[in-house]
């Protein structure tokens, strides 16, 4: 997908919790959206979407659309890898200009990814960094308590990736199934 997700319903139909409460998203255990500082602006959702805490990445509704898949750790290292490594991969893969993120550094959008700077949710505590940070789920567990994600930052070539958090609140690409 050229976009991140901003899906409220499961594939199956059911709608996916959206919960705007600090404490109450501290403390889930199954799948959850958030809009970005809970805002009902359809310009931000459109642009941003919406942000996943990992439990939806794998919740067996499905969060991803028919005939797609929420991208695996190994998905995002071979586009990494392709576009160069890890190193010089976020300029070709975020959006060019200045339009949404804060410093967009030497971006060219190559790829034709169009990373988006949509912030995150931390489990504890407020959200953070729309404009600066873009950080993404993969699919793929870490351990038990963290799932694998990417991130990007403004004024950055490097794409980091990790285990964080489960409860965390972060962007979701889709890949076509194949």
């Amino acid at each position: 997908m050229a976009e991140n997700l901003r899906t409220i319903h499961y594939r199956n139909g059911d709608e996916i919790l959206n919960v705007k409460d600090n404490d109450e998203w501290t403390n889930l255990y199954n799948g959850a959206y958030c809009n970005y500082n809970n805002t009902n602006n359809p310009d931000t959702i459109a642009t941003f979407g919406r942000l996943y805490n990992w439990y939806a990445t794998n919740d067996d509704r499905n969060l991803a659309p028919k005939g797609w898949h929420v991208s695996t750790f190994g998905e995002w290292l071979e586009l990494i890898n392709y576009l160069g490594g890890d190193s010089v991969a976020a300029d070709k893969l975020k959006e060019a200009g200045e339009l949404h993120w804060h410093d967009p550094y030497l971006s060219t959008n190559s790829s034709g990814f169009t990373a988006l700077p949509g912030g995150d949710r931390y489990r504890d505590e407020n959200m953070d960094w729309i404009g600066y940070d873009g950080l993404w789920w993969s699919s793929t567990e870490y351990n038990e308590g963290g799932g694998f994600m990417f991130y990007m930052f403004a004024g950055g070539s490097k794409v980091y990736y990790g285990g964080n958090y489960k409860n965390n609140g972060y962007s979701i690409r889709c890949v076509k199934d194949y």
